[in-house]
């Protein structure tokens, strides 16, 4: 599976200047704001004998040399975001 993502994240401070009216709201307690995206490719893939579309169980331990081939399962890439307020009291 071939995985990559990017994140990014904000700490907020008691006692600190800000602008912000979210650093405000969270002046009572030290907060973190995190946004997060990743992306999961799946590539799944198993060996299977030459005559079957797809993945069965798997070849005998007997099959003859040539007689199996490698067949990649179909599988959707997912993209994920997660994004939250971590308040530390």
């Amino acid at each position: 599976m071939r995985t990559w993502g990017v994140g990014v994240a904000q700490d907020f401070n008691p006692g600190t200047t800000s602008v912000s009216s979210f650093a405000s709201l969270v002046s009572f307690a030290p907060a973190t704001i995190y946004l997060g995206y990743r992306h999961f490719d799946p590539d799944i893939r198993c060996t299977d004998l030459i005559a079957a579309a797809t993945c069965s169980g798997g070849v005998s331990v007997t099959a003859a040399p040539g007689a199996f081939a490698i067949h990649k399962l179909p599988a959707e890439p997912i993209s994920v975001t997660v994004g939250g307020v971590r308040v530390r009291f």
